[in-house]
């Protein structure tokens, strides 16, 4: 048998170990693979090499050799990348499992007709044999065991074309819905999960075709180092992706001294395409934010015409661009002329922070669940927005998912310095509520069981942006209405309160004529 691990090898070194996988999802349509195969070694997921030119076909399964084999034959392949006991389909009830099978003594009809084509490798799902190299993992689906593959032979950067989670194959590929998501998986998103094993294990670089490159833009103002440390955080540990920050600095922020700005950051978010060289994709968030998904979703959303795309609102909230996903390429506005013409009254503040006018065409339709305001549903919000300020869970113990953020702050503060020096740095200044360096210091992710002793040092703290205002207000009265106004937003926030609100929507239009 010929090791698939040794044609990748010499394919690493011809490539500069750049390398594409190709599968059947949606963005599989904007895939050139012609334009691709010129730097990277192009690699079709199963049937997917019959519908796009490729260097070398990846198959798991037997079934589909069998099944293809005529047509694998007569395309123009480099290799066929099979394991060394390829699976075959078995029912078990309402499932269809693939299970390993050994080789037996007489090769099938495809081994004879893809003769000099068929390259094997050592998937973990069965015994190893030692000519043909390290054990690949036998991960859910395909395209993490490729990647996985194609890493362990040196392939460093490697960018996904139709590998994009959710249930959808691309148009090309409607004939083969009756075997999709047959077997115990429910949706390609588990595969996220498995891609980034693979990047922790050999700092692979992933982009996709539809965002080569992805940009982070985090609007944030000195006093949120903490809150920005733990975002950046839990979107490079949630994601597969390569993903590059960028900030604006001290831009636009003498609008915010001059009462013209809601925030010192309220218009960085204009500079994101400009600070990206106008390259690949750019998503905006507010700093006081927690992302528990993996943001390549967001970076690979199809955004089909628009050129920006902003998310649906929270139910009862306004919509707002507080989060957005744009397309730097296309973006052709010029932050400076926009605050220009801000500053001489020819734009308002509306036009262009809270309706965006000077982006068109652009769209609301990335999912609510990606700025989720104060709200969080296991398996469906993606990203929890803490915009009330007076329940932020750094500001305050009264936010109802509160253990949610401390908790991503203990785990982050464990595996990074920049967030161990911000913690230090925000309390030493005074910027978050003195109960939180013991709850890291402690790994006590709920606030609501701290020590009393510790409530009241809460209780006699004020933070920053209170101190900053209404300077002639006894701190007395300034401590009462923070501590009322966190009070009331906790309640607002309650399940009682909002089953309250349903049931008094519910007696309403029952009783309405």
């Amino acid at each position: 048998m010929r090791a698939a691990l040794a044609l990748l090898r010499d394919q690493a070194e011809a490539f500069h170990g750049r390398a594409m996988i190709v599968g059947k999802g949606p963005s599989f349509r904007e895939l050139d693979a012609l334009e691709a195969r010129r730097d990277r070694f192009v690699v079709g997921l199963n049937e997917t090499s019959l519908h796009t030119p490729c260097h070398a076909a990846f198959i798991i399964d037997e079934d589909i050799l069998e099944r293809q084999v005529d047509r694998l034959a007569n395309c123009n392949l480099v290799a066929v990348l099979v394991p060394r006991a390829p699976h075959r389909p078995r029912k078990v009830g309402n499932l269809v499992l693939y299970l390993p099978i050994e080789p037996e003594n007489s090769a099938p009809l495809w081994q004879t007709k893809l003769a000099g084509r068929i390259f094997r490798f050592n998937l973990g799902t069965a015994a190893a044999s030692g000519p043909l190299g390290e054990v690949v993992p036998g991960y859910n689906f395909s395209a993490p065991t490729l990647a996985h593959l194609l890493a362990v032979a040196g392939f460093t950067d490697i960018q996904l074309a139709g590998v994009d989670g959710g249930t959808r194959y691309a148009q090309d590929f409607q004939a083969l819905e009756y075997k999709k998501l047959k077997s115990v998986q429910d949706s390609f998103d588990v595969q996220f999960d498995d891609l980034r094993k693979v990047r922790e294990r050999f700092a692979v670089r992933f982009s996709s075709v539809r965002c080569p490159e992805a940009f982070v833009l985090i609007g944030a103002e000195d006093e949120q180092c903490l809150a920005t440390e733990v975002l950046k955080w839990s979107i490079e540990s949630s994601t597969f992706m390569s993903v590059r920050f960028v900030t604006p600095g001290q831009r636009s922020r003498d609008l915010y001294a001059d009462g013209r700005a809601g925030t010192p950051f309220s218009f960085h978010r204009l500079f994101l395409p400009q600070l990206a060289d106008h390259r690949g994709r750019g998503v905006y968030f507010d700093s006081d934010m927690l992302v528990v998904r993996d943001i390549y979703e967001l970076f690979n959303w199809d955004l089909g015409p628009n050129l920006l795309m902003s998310c649906q609102p929270t139910p009862g909230r306004a919509a707002q661009y507080s989060v957005f996903l744009v397309d730097n390429q296309r973006a052709s506005w010029s932050p400076d002329v926009l605050l220009d013409d801000y500053r001489s009254g020819r734009l308002s503040y509306n036009q262009i922070i809270r309706d965006f006018d000077f982006a068109h065409p652009k769209s609301d339709a990335l999912p609510m669940g990606w700025n989720s305001m104060e709200h969080f549903e296991l398996g469906r919000t993606s990203n929890i927005h803490f915009t009330d300020m007076a329940t932020q869970p750094w500001l305050s113990t009264f936010n109802c998912h509160a253990d949610l953020w401390c908790q991503a702050l203990i785990d982050a503060a464990r595996a990074r310095a920049s967030v161990r020096e911000a913690l230090a740095k925000s309390s030493a200044m005074g910027w978050i509520r003195p109960s939180l360096v013991w709850q890291v210091e402690h790994d006590h992710s709920n606030p609501w069981t701290i020590p009393p002793k510790l409530r009241r040092l809460d209780r006699d703290w004020l933070p920053p942006h209170e101190l900053a205002r209404n300077t002639g207000t006894p701190r007395r009265l300034k401590l009462f209405k923070w501590r009322l106004a966190a009070q009331i937003r906790r309640l607002l926030q309650s399940r009682t309160y909002r089953l309250a609100r349903v049931l008094k929507n519910g007696l309403r239009k029952t009783i309405q004529p």
